[in-house]
C-alpha cells in the first residue's frame, strides 16, 4: 500500500506525538497516561504543520511499541457514544505489560 509520506516523516510524527503525550501525561490506573487525540494534535501541530499527517498518525498509532512505551487507543468511559473526542492516546512504560 502506497503512503503519501516518507518513512522518516512518519517516524518523526510518531516521535512528536509520543513526546507530546509524555510531556502532558496525567497518571491514571497502572501508571499509564493519556490525552485526547484532539489535544495531542493541537500540541503536535506546534512542531508539524501537516494536519493530515498528524490525523493519519493519531488514527493508526494504536497497539504499537515505541521505545519503552506501549501506545494504544482507549475509550473515554464518561462518553457513551464513540466519537473522535472520546478516544485517547495512552502511553505507559512497556515494562510489566503482558
Amino acid at each position: 500500500m502506497q503512503c503519501r509520506w516518507s518513512a522518516s516523516r512518519l517516524e518523526f510524527a510518531v516521535d512528536v506525538i509520543l513526546n507530546v503525550a509524555l510531556e502532558n501525561k496525567k497518571f491514571g490506573n497502572g501508571g499509564s497516561s493519556g490525552m485526547s487525540r484532539k489535544k495531542a494534535r493541537e500540541e503536535a501541530r506546534k512542531q508539524i504543520g501537516d494536519t493530515s499527517l498528524l490525523d493519519h498518525i493519531s488514527k493508526y498509532m494504536n497497539n504499537i511499541i515505541v521505545d519503552d512505551h506501549i501506545v494504544y487507543h482507549a475509550m473515554n468511559p464518561s462518553v457513551e457514544i464513540m466519537e473522535p473526542n472520546s478516544i485517547q492516546i495512552r502511553v505507559g512504560l512497556g515494562h510489566g505489560f503482558s
